[in-house]
């Protein structure tokens, strides 16, 4: 079992990532492209989880890797928590004994850690299970901020995902979130009613 196969360990280290490239995880696809340029790193997280081979999710070790990807994005951006947490327990629910406390468990311990790992291990992760798979990752210059998002990085991403601005109000006041955050979220709802009436 994935949980039971925890070999014991706290900490994150190179020995331990050896048994993240195993041949049992290649998978034999036709050759895709996933284009992820310019896309938002949550969803270009999001996109990537689903070329995992599904045995990652039964695998101790790739699922603490994979919720520290999922705890550093939560950590740069707050705001956008629940969407990280939607992506990561979508792909866990893959393991037959999913449990939702223990996967908020892991991001809070993979939280607690140096060095988090970027979205570039879960691409590193799909491109070694799909060997015919050619992915894109680039990313805009206005979201590789460290800490908190931008204005221009919050609503720019509002509006490509046209969410509804008050579910983001809603996050942001619990956590904390500040008038000029919530401004970014009235400028964002503002610019999607102005496309939707064609003014």
């Amino acid at each position: 079992l994935h949980r039971q196969a925890r070999m014991q360990r706290d900490c994150v280290g190179s020995s331990d990532d050896m048994v993240l490239w195993d041949e049992e995880f290649v998978q034999n696809r036709d050759a895709c492209l996933e284009d992820l340029r310019n896309m938002h790193e949550v969803d270009q997280f999001a996109a990537l989880l689903p070329h995992l081979h599904p045995l990652r999710a039964s695998h101790y070790w790739s699922w603490f890797r994979v919720a520290g990807v999922a705890a550093r994005l939560m950590k740069m951006y707050p705001a956008l928590e629940e969407d990280v947490w939607q992506a990561f327990e979508t792909w866990s629910q893959q393991f037959p004994r999913y449990c939702p406390l223990e996967n908020r468990g892991v991001l809070d311990k993979a939280a607690e850690k140096e060095g988090l790992p970027t979205v570039k291990l879960v691409e590193q992760l799909a491109s070694f299970d799909n060997t015919q798979l050619e992915i894109r990752l680039g990313t805009r210059e206005d979201v590789r901020s460290k800490g908190e998002p931008t204005r221009a990085e919050l609503e720019q991403y509002l509006w490509e995902r046209g969410q509804t601005a008050e579910s983001y109000m809603g996050q942001l006041l619990l956590a904390g979130g500040g008038p000029q955050q919530r401004e970014i979220i009235g400028c964002a709802r503002a610019r999607r009613t102005q496309e939707h009436f064609g003014s």
